[in-house]
């Protein structure tokens, strides 16, 4: 047995500052699947005080340094709500691009409750006290997808963390300060999550659906786990799909037009019901997904921001970059592996005008496996990953 995640709150002063010995130990850590945490250290003020071996920078994260923001700060709007004492980068260890830059991200670490001898609580802080918030992230995300690795994981917390401080990834709170709900929806893109344990004495069985509907035919699926499918509903098909924690419509669902498709997500208790939907829609020739008004409110504010994706994904030959920019600005669009390493520019410091871009990439003689592609703005940077998969 082995743990999902190690948190460290130590350094070690006697060692260089960037100690072949600590290096090997956590690339055979990472190698067997375990994320790897660290705080920064509390010797901050000055760039490069980030503490050893959490300097170590073997790739994007490993290791994963944790700066210290106070979360009230953060709360009320500060956009630079770093501890006084939190440590700074670059690291000590070189390298360029992203790789030189510690901390990795940021977590809440200041007059935190924490416990102490005797049974006693205490407020306390430090960039001890935040990294643990990471480590649980970690943990909660790994509940969710068991079956991915430490680095993939603290990889989604990078990419999805909340920026802080000047644009982009700084020497200060790395990316920014983690999100565990944006992490799970990015790797939601690309994988399944486990269905969360349920308390509920009378749930039924899971449902796997597969099946071909017709005209005249009338069917309700209903089940208080989880609902997947591929079905092909037909014009003048009637299919109501009910579930307790979620329904997902994987590739090849399809629903004509004519048809009808309702979807209902209704947790096992009454009291925590959450309704999708609740009513019959036509279907045009998508899966019909009906969204809450808050998710809705949700996605309208989006065009007001920076957004990016590629489709498809993963892909073999070819993918299409596409971005919406809620106003004229430089844009900077590149490929990089998941060491840091520049791959291919694809869009070189252009100034680009209000709307939606749209920029093909030939995957040319690129090794099958996982990159990282990043649009900058004047505002934003905002990074994502794709597979080649040939």
């Amino acid at each position: 047995d082995r743990p999902d995640v190690i948190n460290n709150s130590w350094r070690d002063p006697t060692l260089d500052f960037c100690s072949p010995t600590y290096e090997m130990l956590f690339r055979n850590i990472e190698a067997s699947g375990i994320a790897i945490v660290f705080a920064a250290g509390n010797l901050g003020g000055n760039v490069t005080t980030i503490t050893r071996p959490s300097n170590i920078n073997t790739s994007l994260v490993n290791t994963f340094t944790v700066a210290n923001i106070n979360g009230s700060q953060y709360l009320a709007g500060s956009n630079t709500p770093l501890a006084d004492n939190s440590c700074r980068g670059p690291s000590q260890c070189g390298n360029i691009g992203s790789l030189l830059i510690k901390p990795e991200v940021s977590g809440p670490g200041s007059y935190v409750r924490s416990c102490t001898p005797n049974n006693q609580y205490r407020r306390l802080s430090g960039t001890s006290m935040a990294a643990p918030h990471v480590a649980g992230a970690i943990v909660l995300l790994k509940e969710a997808f068991p079956f991915l690795t430490g680095e993939e994981i603290k990889l989604a917390l990078y990419f999805t963390a909340r920026d802080l401080g000047v644009n982009g990834e700084d020497n200060e709170y790395g990316m920014g300060l983690i999100d565990t709900y944006a992490a799970f929806l990015y790797l939601s893109d690309t994988h399944m999550p486990v269905p969360p344990n349920t308390t509920c004495d009378d749930c039924l069985a899971s449902l796997t659906i597969d099946n071909i509907f017709n005209s005249g035919d009338a069917d309700n699926f209903k089940t208080q786990n989880w609902i997947t499918s591929t079905a092909q509903i037909n014009a003048g098909a009637n299919v109501t799909f009910e579930a307790g924690n979620y329904i997902c419509m994987n590739q090849g669902f399809v629903s004509d037009y004519g048809s009808v498709f309702v979807a209902e997500i209704e947790a096992c208790t009454p009291n925590t019901a959450n309704r999708i939907a609740g009513r019959s829609v036509d279907a045009k020739s998508q899966p019909v997904v009906h969204k809450t008004e808050e998710e809705v409110v949700k996605n309208t504010k989006r065009m007001d921001k920076v957004s990016l994706k590629n489709y498809p994904n993963p892909f073999s030959q070819q993918t299409t970059f596409e971005f919406y920019l809620p106003v004229s600005t430089n844009v900077h669009l590149e490929i990089l592996g998941l060491s840091g390493r520049l791959i291919k520019t694809v869009v070189n410091r252009q100034t680009m005008e209000k709307g939606m871009h749209q920029k093909i990439f030939q995957v040319d003689q690129l090794p099958d496996g996982m990159y990282i592609y990043r649009l900058r703005t004047d505002s934003e940077t905002i990074t994502q990953k794709m597979i080649i998969k040939q």
